[in-house]
């Protein structure tokens, strides 16, 4: 999965996708990989994947820039389709320039730049991904 800035916003290069909801049929399915072990399943044990270092040499997440990839796990014993809901979030610098609204979102939003002074102001976007393995096909949606 990768991060594609879409707007005109200054974002500093902290740029973090939590999976905070897992639905499936049996109820078992959850993340694998996550950074800090979380399982994804709800957003007390989301699950971290961090892609402040999947960014370019700029140091800064810049317009239209899309990040370096990061490979998600899920654990699905029984091949059953699933969805789960991503909350991507990027930082403004509250002394940097700034622009419009807008933020991370997987395969298709985010943006970049950054001051090196005042405190960092998150804006967060969520998706909902749905998984087919019968089909093996994903599909995406802004919520």
């Amino acid at each position: 999965m990768t991060v594609t800035h879409n707007s005109t916003s200054a974002y500093v290069p902290l740029v973090e996708l939590n999976v905070v909801k897992i639905t499936s049929g049996t109820g078992t399915v959850s993340v694998k990989n996550a950074d800090n072990g979380g399982n994804g399943k709800s957003a007390a044990t989301a699950a971290l994947f961090g892609y402040s270092d999947k960014l370019g040499a700029d140091q800064l997440f810049s317009q239209a820039e899309t990040s370096g990839s990061r490979t998600l796990q899920f654990n699905d014993s029984a091949s059953e389709m699933f969805s789960f809901d991503v909350n991507v979030t990027a930082y403004l610098s509250s002394g940097g320039a700034g622009g419009g609204g807008g933020a991370a979102a997987p395969t298709g939003g985010g943006s970049g730049s950054s001051s090196s002074s005042g405190s960092l102001l998150p804006v967060s976007k969520v998706m909902r991904i749905t998984v087919n393995p019968l089909t093996k096909s994903v599909t995406a949606k802004l919520l």
